[in-house]
């Protein structure tokens, strides 16, 4: 008898990758529900009502880049020197960045890198509170 060589079987392993692909999308879509944060973090409320009045330093910033330190307008130049003059003549070391809308982000954090770097112990961005009117339009 001759040696025969047993006959080959090809195994069709298609669905079984679609399977393995569909639990893989199933567990990533669906990890971010079973993951439990490392540390448990309460989150500051807001709050829309008058904070307590401080003495603090305002730096003003127009949608044309003018820019001042409690209504001394200076240049972007002598930011840094400003704020170290304003924040050490002040108790409470607070500095409100009030910006105009239009106002680069780069700007504004730029300003607040040079307050904390002159000595602020707290910046704050200046917003206005929308006041709902009782009458209807």
């Amino acid at each position: 008898m001759e040696d025969e060589l047993p006959e080959t079987i090809d195994i069709d392993v298609t669905p079984m990758a679609t399977v393995a692909l569909i639990l893989v999308v199933i567990f990533i879509s669906s990890g971010s529900i079973w993951m439990q944060p490392t540390m448990k973090v309460e989150l500051p409320k807001a709050s829309t009502g008058e904070s307590e009045r401080k003495q603090n330093v305002t730096v003003s910033i127009g949608q044309n880049r003018e820019l001042a330190i409690d209504d001394v307008a200076m240049g972007w130049e002598n930011l840094s020197d400003g704020l170290i003059l304003s924040i050490q003549n002040n108790k409470d070391r607070l500095v409100i960045i009030r910006a105009d809308k239009r106002v680069l982000y780069g700007d504004i954090t730029y300003a607040m890198a040079l307050a904390k770097r002159a000595g602020a112990k707290s910046i704050t961005i200046a917003t206005e509170q929308k006041h709902e009117t009782g009458s209807a339009k």
